[in-house]
């Protein structure tokens, strides 16, 4: 049979995921069954199913750096990358702006995608006249479609909660706990326990768990009730500084497609990575190449998926750009700075935690470099040691304010054994790249806003 001639459940769930080896653990996850490579063009028409996978706050620069070091790895470069090439596929570039100002947040960069309006930074779908317009989940939720977020930041953060959400302020997380159980979330993945009245949940008849081998075991069990894996207070960890016991973007793939496949009326997933995000605020290059390649992983689980059926919409994008990362080492060097990112160890995450454990007197500039270089497997020089003693007594390290921070100034000493310079530590208005393969995905504009996307979203699943 011609693969676009496949009915939309001719590859059955279990079949496609090895299910059976999902509650033993990653370890004996099987490979998901390969799709069989087909030439596809753009699909015309309705998607049962909707996936949107955002790696959080990646400029084009992060996608180059982890492309070049997945490339000395693995010998390929970047899934994404590779999917832009597939017959079929749509890439566009895609401005951020967003109501007010020319810089977007993640709640109004999230929000644009499931209102297809422009609000102010930190507002969750709730424009500047005060309107709460019905977000893209909830509408998909009243088709009759499972929704579910995935996500290494809370449940309750920007991007995930502008999917089912309303509220003034992104801090608002109580709330917007309460709205997604409200509003019927089928699966949540992520961190954020904090924010979450448990017991209610439970009594309202939600599966909750708190452990990631609780999630592998719960995967297959009681499909058509709604499971919850809280797996955090707050983010879960980076890549770099995850165990055995911490899901990988891969697992978390498979879970949540385990949980909402067999949909009848179909689903619709938002599958992030928010390390990524806080990697490039923190000036972190290791952690940023090692969560984007945690991501990757994932997005491999999804884009097969996508590719064995002809009912999936899958759109991997970013909301917005973050902190410009760039290799500015010419010659064979740049090469075995590749090699030292890839060796790192731990996240800047995890130094500025050791850090603050110890007495306060032995938080020392030369401590700071001791941890800079356990984590890294690079030595630190006298001039590096200096620059981070000004930064711990608020000396202002660099012209650019921005860039002297602790973590923009500890960036700034790992860019010279790593080459990645970073322009500051926040977001950036740079156009970002959005791909799109599936029914609906011929919609997508070569150049457009964020509120493209709901647009084509809209279409796709045939909402009004």
């Amino acid at each position: 049979m011609h693969p676009e001639s496949r009915q939309p459940n001719a590859m059955d769930r279990r079949s496609f995921l090895g299910v059976a080896s999902v509650a033993v653990g990653a370890a004996l996850i099987p490979p998901v069954a390969a799709a069989q490579h087909v030439k596809r063009s753009p699909q015309r028409g309705r998607a049962k199913n909707l996936i949107i996978a955002v790696p959080d706050g990646v400029s084009t620069g992060a996608i180059s750096i982890m492309d070049l070091a997945r490339r000395e790895r693995d010998g390929v470069g970047s899934r994404w990358l590779a999917l832009m090439n597939e017959p079929g596929t749509r890439t566009a570039l895609v401005s951020t702006v967003p109501a007010v100002g020319v810089r977007t947040d993640s709640a109004a960069a999230a929000t644009a995608w499931s209102i297809g309006e422009r609000v102010n930074n930190s507002a969750i779908c709730t424009t500047p006249d005060g309107r709460t317009p019905t977000p893209l989940f909830v509408r998909a939720k009243a088709s009759g479609r499972r929704v579910g977020l995935v996500t290494t930041a809370s449940l309750t953060d920007a991007t995930p909660a502008a999917f089912m959400c309303n509220a003034l302020s992104r801090g608002e997380q109580p709330l917007m706990a309460t709205q997604l159980l409200d509003r019927g979330l089928d699966l949540g993945i992520g961190g954020g326990a904090k924010y979450v009245d448990l017991p209610e949940w439970q009594r309202r008849g939600v599966m909750c768990v708190s452990a990631a081998s609780e999630a592998r075991k719960a995967a297959t069990t009681s499909l058509d009730r709604p499971m919850v894996a809280l797996l955090d207070d707050g983010y879960l960890p980076h890549a770099l500084d995850r165990t055995p016991d911490d899901l990988t973007q891969r697992e978390a793939a498979r879970l949540a497609l385990e949980r909402l496949a067999d949909s009848p009326n179909g689903f619709c997933l938002v599958f992030e990575n928010e390390n990524t995000d806080e990697a490039s605020h923190a000036n972190d290059a290791a952690s940023l190449v090692h969560d984007l390649l945690d991501f990757e992983e994932g997005l491999g689980v999804l884009i097969e998926f996508a590719q064995s059926r002809d009912d999936t919409l899958l759109i991997v994008t970013t909301d917005h750009a973050g902190a410009n990362p760039g290799i500015l080492t010419n010659g064979p060097k740049g090469t075995e700075q590749l090699h030292l990112l890839l060796g790192s160890q731990h996240s800047f995450k995890w130094i500025r935690n050791e850090f603050r454990a110890m007495p306060e007197s032995d938080r020392t500039a030369e401590q700071l470099a001791w941890l800079m270089q356990e984590a890294s497997g690079v030595e630190l020089t006298e001039s590096d040691v200096r620059f981070l003693r000004g930064a711990l007594f608020g000396d202002q390290a660099d012209p650019f304010r921005m860039a002297s921070g602790l973590t923009s100034v500890m960036g700034s000493v790992m860019a010279n054994h790593l080459g990645v310079a970073f322009a500051g530590p926040d977001h950036t208005t740079d156009l970002v790249i959005a791909t799109a393969i599936g029914p609906g995905s011929e919609q997508l504009p070569a150049h457009g806003h964020h509120t493209d996307l709901h647009r084509v979203m809209v279409d796709a699943l045939g909402l009004d």
